[in-house]
């Protein structure tokens, strides 16, 4: 099993937080900064949804291949 060490989920969730971060930034900038904050946001959504489609989910794809996705799919259908 995969812990929240690897660099793969330590980036995801360093990210997330990043970009939370950013968005409360947002709400509380004034008129002159929002722009730039926006545009900062986009890009690091950008960046972070390829990272995701690019490196993590297939990794995630590759870890649950067979018995183990057979084995979650049990577990999602007992919730």
């Amino acid at each position: 099993m995969v812990g929240p060490d690897h660099p793969l989920i330590a980036r995801t969730l360093a990210e997330h937080v990043g970009i939370r971060r950013a968005v409360r930034e947002l709400a509380r900038a004034d008129a002159a900064r929002h722009g730039a904050l926006a545009a900062e946001i986009s890009r690091a959504l950008d960046d972070h949804i390829r990272f995701e489609e690019r490196d993590l989910f297939p990794a995630v794809e590759a870890a649950l291949a067979g018995p183990a996705l057979e084995a979650l799919g049990r577990e999602l259908a007992c919730r």
